[in-house]
């Protein structure tokens, strides 16, 4: 029995998954998405601290492509000083359900 091709196959510059797999595969998303699967909001600089090694200018840069394409949501405080949390929308907590399985087979090889 023949395949049908999936619409992405017909036509790859307009498959939906092509922007959330460029940009999980960019340095930095993954450990990004997992500083915020570790709790339920984290502020910039908690971030800094969990992902050693980021800089605060790229950690930006993901935060808001993350938040672009509906990952990550940021909250707002009106206080003195300023506060922003960042956290998981349902898509975000989704994607990493998905990943979770392939870094453990990969930490167990």
């Amino acid at each position: 029995m023949k395949r049908k091709p999936l619409s992405c196959e017909a036509n790859m510059a307009s498959c939906p998954l092509i922007p959330y797999l460029e940009l999980v595969s960019k340095k930095w998303s993954l450990q990004v998405l997992k500083s915020l699967a570790a709790g339920d909001s984290r502020r910039f600089n908690e971030m800094i601290k969990s992902v050693r090694g980021i800089t605060p200018r790229v950690l930006s840069q993901r935060l808001a492509e993350l938040e672009e394409l509906g990952i990550v949501s940021k909250e707002k405080f009106r206080e003195a000083p300023p506060r922003v949390e960042y956290f998981l929308t349902e898509r975000g907590k989704e994607l990493t359900r998905c990943y979770r399985p392939g870094v453990t087979h990969i930490i167990k090889s």
